[in-house]
């Protein structure tokens, strides 16, 4: 959430308790995705994820053409 509203939904996939899973990320709008948003966003989602499911390895593909999901992802 951002200044009270839902801006976008994080969820894991292919979960393999204590072990691993997939991250998937979606903002809603196009323009929060070039406001640095998704790599605050990650930052809090990782521990999250890794203590609620004791993972030891999170995985998160970018959709390939997507310039700035691979620069965050860096």
């Amino acid at each position: 959430m951002l200044n009270k509203k839902q801006i976008g939904h994080s969820n894991v996939n292919d979960i393999k308790f204590a072990k691993e899973a997939t991250l998937h990320l979606r903002l809603r709008k196009s323009t929060d995705r070039e406001k640095g948003i998704v790599i605050e966003l990650v930052k809090k989602l990782l521990p999250f994820y890794f203590e609620k499911l004791n993972l030891k390895k999170l995985i998160c593909e970018s959709y390939a053409l997507s310039y700035m999901s691979n620069k965050t992802l860096k």
